[in-house]
């Protein structure tokens, strides 16, 4: 059986299906994880991604641009990071570490996190380290704060685009708890961003005030039904 495979060999089999196969190697790793849903909500969950897989160009080249720009030994950390938390909890990820641009400039690729950097502005310094990260071949991505004054700034095609450009894999927006007015504005900005640029965007909810580390919460609608996953930025 699928699950009685050494961790080891199922993670190789994964990566080495994205490298040679990126685009059919994704639908054929969704529907193995289909046949092994724990149950009927998790089944139409990944029937709904499959599909959306399908029929999404910017999907497809998201896919493309993981897996041509990752490092196989990043790629290899990050299955198995992945296949750790679907084994224990299938909303919860808590692999990735919210850092800032000063942390950021000081890793190296032999680091088995995935940061979230805390992107405050775009000046020729952090375009430098985002930079080196892409040659790296690392998966990271990155968290900016949305205001009423900067939402124009940080949702702007200059932006988004230069984000893409560096290899930033996903931007996770964050909106004070109480601006709910900001947020409604903010949500179909992040739904364009994700159907017409290669980059994954979300709006992040503080989900624990009191916890000592950052703890998140998205909140994804599928056809009318909503998924949430925690993200424990460590």
């Amino acid at each position: 059986m699928f699950n009685l495979l050494p961790k080891g060999m199922i993670i190789n089999n994964i990566v080495d299906t994205l490298k040679k196969d990126p685009e059919n190697g994704v639908v054929k790793l969704l529907e193995t994880a289909k046949s092994y849903a724990k149950n009927a909500d998790e089944q139409a969950m990944l029937t709904e991604v499959i599909n959306y897989y399908a029929t999404s160009a910017t999907a497809k080249m998201q896919v493309r641009n993981l897996v041509y720009n990752t490092s196989k030994r990043t790629l290899y950390t990050f299955a198995e990071k992945i296949y750790d938390t679907l084994l224990t909890s299938p909303i919860v990820l808590s692999f990735m570490r919210m850092i800032t641009m000063s942390e950021a400039s000081r890793l190296t690729g032999r680091i088995p996190i995935f940061p979230v950097i805390d992107l405050k502005n775009l000046k020729e310094a952090a375009k430098e380290v985002i930079a080196r990260l892409k040659d790296e071949g690392q998966i990271f991505f990155v968290s900016i704060a949305v205001t009423a004054e900067n939402f124009d700034i940080v949702t702007s095609d200059e932006v988004i685009l230069t984000l893409v450009k560096h290899g930033v894999r996903a931007i996770f927006y964050r909106t004070s708890a109480t601006d709910m007015a900001l947020e409604e504005r903010l949500l179909p900005k992040i739904s364009q961003i994700r159907t017409q640029r290669p980059i994954l965007a979300f709006l992040m909810k503080k989900d624990a005030p009191n916890s000592t580390s950052p703890v998140y919460s998205i909140t994804e609608n599928v056809n009318g039904k909503d998924y949430m996953v925690r993200l424990n930025l460590r």
